[in-house]
């Protein structure tokens, strides 16, 4: 399952991409489900950063990227966190929270 979330600061497209899936281990003969997400923070295409940890707090960010603009840095945080039965994306430019729609 994957889903993604837009928004743009500034006229730089911002992309969170969250990639999950289950699979079958074992332990000796007993099957055990696998849990894998990767995510990804794209820049205007540009993935500027990764991360496979399945899911992380509300406070602590998971992906970080920087935009420049007029030569100054803005910092991009991307927060993903378990939302009952899917995933919550929050992201945040220089600490304040940006509008984003679900693709």
């Amino acid at each position: 399952m994957q889903q993604e979330w837009l928004g743009e600061f500034l006229g730089c497209r911002i992309a969170v991409v969250n990639s999950m899936g289950v699979g079958l281990m074992t332990l000796g003969s007993i099957p055990l489900p696998k849990f894998s997400s990767h995510a990804k923070l794209y820049l205007d295409g540009v993935c500027v950063d990764t991360n496979p940890a399945l899911l992380t707090s509300r406070r602590t960010p998971m992906l970080r990227g920087r935009v420049e603009q007029e030569g100054h840095n803005h910092v991009v945080e991307a927060f993903l966190f378990d939302k009952g039965l899917g995933v919550g994306c929050r992201v945040l430019v220089d600490g304040q929270e940006i509008p984003l729609s679900k693709r």
